[in-house]
């Protein structure tokens, strides 16, 4: 590393920009550091012994773990030993999220070897008489370190620097970083101030008290030593503490211990079998991410302690429930992702607390004067499970929808103290729920929006300056990131103008056909009339000599003439066939077309949502009324902006997913397009239309996200545009990520793939138009030209006339695709010992070769600095499709990825369904992104954190009807570690 000025501590380039990378085997090249001691054999036996003396709750969950993102300085130092007082060189890592000082083995063997606590009484002392020594005394110990050999005095003061700037940071007060404006005394306080309610609960079991709560009133945080209050959060009273308990025995069962036993049933409703459900039959369950979701309330969660261990131990879960007056039963509202962050931050100098990125969304709808909300914490003891009855619960807050919307409604984080079942009420666990604010649905007229989810994350980058008190929340401070999903409207209108260029293409050789038919009757008549018993007695010469005596070469053109009745008459058998061919297809193309059309005018005319409508199902793969259809083709969206952008400037990007497109109809026995000597046309035509609508969804998502109607992602914008100017110029490139195995069904899906893309490139051209009447972009026909196929787009006036100029002078732009495949799952497990990899092979070099092609296009067009980087990208591809062996392969798909998104292609990934691999490879796309883009510092947890929380799991539900990725335990084991969603998320009930 380049040595920083003197003045200023050498802190690592990762803490600045943190890499989520991929190994060449699918592992992840993990951004965490270890925190506990290797396994040596006194630490194993002193681990052993802790580990007896564990709770349940703890004594097989992770401990805290910190990220590469999180390193404020590091380096070598020597250490004296403190038994032998040996010297020994280690490396040592300083934390910037917590005041540790850690050292290990080396920087390449990161084995941890212990650890110093920074505190308010630590202190550092340099050596007299040995340059280069110093001494670091806290409570505990003692430690002296040398940096005589790394760099001498230089050196040590970089790091006596850098460790008093982490013990000011962690352990100056918040109060003296700034001040935010006195809070509110009560809810009347606020500007827009609602009356008073009072919320009257009634009895919700016969064992449960009446709950009576009084007014309400918002108090500052104030320490234990009766220190200067925080003014960062209010404490809010529970429903619990309000209660009149006079009338009731203090012995009698609490509504948070109710509250809880019913909300621990009601997760796993849509996954258990009706025999298992008759005592929870009442229960339903609202947390995963909503289809169709309305309009909420959205809070961010953080769980705290007054102890620093019990704040960072353990898994846990944080659910929110809500109870109607005169319910019987509880309803599961929303909640948080199991494993929250394990990095632990301080708030105040007493509390220690964890952040959950995923949002809790309370419905608008909910926030009226009878509906009562509770809290939930659970621990995690049973990891492999969602269902909560089979978790321990931690304590609960009780309170009423409006209090707890009226009272966060400023932006002040609110403190709910926790009310445990199993431990004393002076127990020191709490939330912090903050209500943040969250961007409008992201509008794109060609897909019908049906999922979305919140994130609020932690990240290294920060805005420009801002004053302190601004910087005291985590929705100030942190990166909130929107996920959204929508179906493809764009798939039914490519299907019905396919299936009308099919009938164009039917009658064209139905006419040619009968044309020839017509030439061959003519044909026909005239040898008979030359044949006549009339014309036979005229004299003749020429050919028509008598057979005796005639000459050889008479004869043999007689039996030519022969020959050739005998092929006129088969041709004419032939030509009659295809005429009734024609004549069946022209009645399959008409049905189709009429039921497409019929769905696509239910859509349009709001009949039909988008879920039914234009979503094939992965369980319609093999439907006949279905086939041209592509399967769960849907667009899945994601926005990221700090706070400070909210409404001003977001980044967007998008990939398309979608179930493989093959003729699943038709079989695999023996194999698909690639394979078969003889074309088979309506395969080829159902793999071809499939592939059709995936491009269509994804130049139209191109179009919106270059023109940002309502600029609310102004800087992603321009880069948009750009490419979109670029592609008009040397050809639209789509990118086809496949998770496909290269062995069984799978194989003969990839085979009818690989033919379609080259069917695309061979023939597709798109063509944009104005149209006046239009309303939005849609596509309005696919022509022939010849041996081209021309998909053309209706666009409005105003879209149009914002288009890249190229593309408004009406010419035709090529489409240029590229497919990049590499096997995850078990199948290809088994390929890659017995079964071979040649036909991934072959594909992964075909694209190279294609994509470039084309950038040798993309090239003329750009900046120097664009062609570097992409020069860059491209040596990163071609040494992963150079390595491919007998392994997974992954990073061809992540090279390929990045490379083509840096061209501005449209990104789009499959598997055989498109929701269960997909969501891993799409999920693991975006936490990439996040991290090298916007900072974020736990991309592995925000990874696993999308694929338990976010809207791939509506995509599964609305797939299958159950919540559940489709993976058994072999599945499971033998996916890449980076492509491994959370075992509680996997089941092997659920079809693909």
């Amino acid at each position: 590393m380049a040595t920083p000025p003197a003045d200023l501590p050498r802190t690592s380039g990762l803490s600045t920009t943190p890499r989520l990378s991929v190994t060449e085997s699918g592992t992840w090249d993990d951004q965490y550091l270890p925190t506990h001691a290797g396994s040596r054999t006194m630490g194993l036996l002193m681990r052993r012994t802790l580990d007896n003396q564990k709770s349940k709750l703890t004594k097989y969950t992770p401990q805290e773990r910190f990220s590469r993102a999180q390193v404020a300085f590091e380096g070598s130092l020597v250490k004296q030993g403190s038994f032998w007082r040996t010297w020994r060189k280690r490396w040592f890592i300083l934390r910037s999220d917590r005041p540790l000082l850690c050292y290990y083995k080396s920087s390449v063997d990161l084995e941890l070897l212990g650890e110093v606590m920074l505190d308010s009484e630590t202190t550092i002392d340099v050596l007299a008489g040995t340059p280069g020594h110093f001494c670091i005394k806290t409570k505990s110990r003692r430690l002296v370190l040398s940096a005589h050999d790394d760099g001498g005095v230089p050196c040590m003061d970089r790091w006596i620097a850098a460790m008093h700037v982490s013990i000011r940071h962690s352990f100056s007060p918040i109060e003296q970083r700034g001040r935010m404006s006195p809070p509110l005394k009560s809810i009347d306080d606020c500007g827009n101030s609602t009356p008073a309610v009072h919320v009257d609960i009634k009895q919700i079991a016969s064992t449960s008290p009446i709950l009576i709560p009084r007014l309400k009133q918002s108090t500052t945080i104030s320490d234990d030593d009766g220190s200067t209050p925080l003014h960062l959060v209010r404490r809010t009273n529970s429903l619990h503490t309000m209660s009149d308990t006079h009338d009731y025995s203090r012995s009698r069962t609490s509504s948070s211990k109710l509250l809880t036993a019913l909300v621990a049933t009601s997760w796993t409703n849509r996954n258990i079998s009706k025999q298992d459900s008759h005592q929870t039959n009442t229960l339903c369950s609202l947390s995963l991410v909503h289809v169709l979701p309305p309009p909420c309330v959205h809070f961010a969660v953080s769980f705290g302690s007054e102890h620093d261990h019990t704040a960072a131990q353990g898994m846990l879960v944080v659910s929110l429930t809500a109870l109607e007056v005169g319910a019987t039963s509880a309803s599961e509202i929303s909640r948080t992702e199991v494993e929250c962050t394990q990095s632990v931050r301080r708030l105040g100098d007493h509390r220690w607390v964890r952040d959950f990125h995923g949002v809790l969304a309370l419905p608008v709808s909910m926030v009226e004067a009878n509906v009562v909300v509770q809290f939930d914490v659970f621990g995690i003891t049973c990891p492999a499970s969602e269902s909560l009855k089979m978790q321990a619960p931690l304590g609960a807050f009780t309170i009423a929808t409006q209090d707890l919307v009226a009272d966060s409604d400023d932006g002040t984080p609110l403190l709910l103290d926790l009310h445990p079942r199993e431990y004393p009420t002076t127990s020191s666990l709490f939330l912090i729920v903050e209500q943040v604010p969250t961007p409008d649905a992201l509008k794109m007229d060609h897909l019908y929006h049906f999922a979305s989810q919140q994130y609020l994350v932690d990240a290294t980058r920060s805005s420009p300056p801002r004053p302190a008190a601004f910087l005291s929340t985590r929705g100030q401070t942190q990166v909130h990131v929107t996920e959204e999903m929508g179906a493809s409207r764009t798939a039914l209108s490519v299907v019905v103008a396919f299936i009308k260029m099919l009938q164009q293409r039917n009658r064209l050789r139905k006419d040619a056909a009968r044309a020839a038919m017509d030439e061959i009757e003519s044909r026909d008549v005239t040898r008979s009339s030359m044949t006549s018993p009339m014309s036979a007695a005229t004299p003749t010469t020429g050919d028509f000599t008598p057979v005796v005596g005639r000459p050889l070469s008479t004869v043999l053109h007689s039996e030519t003439s022969s020959s050739r009745a005998k092929d006129t008459a088969s041709s004419y058998a032939a030509l009659k066939a295809r005429v009734d061919d024609c004549d069946e297809r022209e009645i399959k193309y008409i049905q189709a077309e009429r039921r497409y059309a019929a769905l696509r005018l239910m859509l349009l005319e709001g009949e039909e949502h988008g879920i039914t409508s234009c979503l094939k199902r992965s369980t319609m793969k093999k439907d006949e009324t279905m086939e041209f259809m592509p399967t769960n083709l849907v667009c899945h969206s994601m926005r990221a902006s700090t706070v400070q952008q909210q409404g001003h400037d977001h980044r967007l990007w998008t990939v398309v997913t979608h179930g493989c497109s093959a003729a699943h109809l038709h079989g695999f026995k023996d194999g698909g397009l690639r394979k078969k000597a003889k074309v088979h046309e309506h395969r080829l035509d159902v793999v071809s239309c499939q592939l059709m609508a995936v491009v269509a969804t994804a130049f139209l998502t191109s179009v919106h996200m270059a023109l940002d109607a309502d600029n609310h992602w102004a800087s992603s914008a321009s880069t948009y545009f750009s490419a979109l100017a670029v592609a008009s110029q040397v050809g639209y490139l789509v990118d086809i990520e496949s998770l496909l195995s290269t062995m069984g069904n799978e194989k003969g899906m990839l085979e009818d793939m690989s033919e379609g893309v080259h069917w695309l490139n061979r023939h597709v051209y798109i063509h944009v138009t104005p149209y006046e009447r239009a309303t939005e972009c849609d596509c309005s026909s696919i022509a022939l030209d010849g041996d081209d196929v021309v998909m053309t787009f209706a666009m409005p006036e105003r879209t149009f006339y914002a288009l890249p100029l190229p593309l408004q002078t009406r010419r035709r732009v090529k489409v240029t695709t590229v497919l990049f495949t590499q096997g995850i799952n078990e199948v290809q497990s088994v390929a890659n010992t017995v079964g071979g990899t040649s036909l991934q092979d072959e594909i992964n070099r075909e694209s190279l070769t294609t994509l470039m092609e084309y950038i040798g296009r993309y090239m003329q067009h750009v900046s120097r600095d664009q062609v570097v980087e992409v020069d860059r990208l491209l040596a990163a591809l071609h040494g992963a499709i150079d390595n491919q062996s007998n392994k997974k392969q992954v990073n061809i798909l992540v090279e390929s990825s990045e490379l083509c998104r840096r061209l501005g292609a449209g990104r789009t990934t499959c598997c055989k369904s498109g929701k269960d691999r997909t969501a891993m490879s799409v999920t693991l796309e975006f936490s990439k992104i996040l991290v090298e883009e916007m900072g974020v510092k736990q991309g592995m947890h925000l990874c696993q954190t999308m694929r338990e929380r976010g809207v791939r799991r509506t995509n599964v539900l609305v797939n299958t009807g159950k919540t559940m990725y489709a993976f058994n335990a072999l599945q499971l084991k033998c996916l890449p570690s980076c492509y491994q969603p959370p075992p509680h998320t996997a089941h092997s009930s659920v079809s693909s």
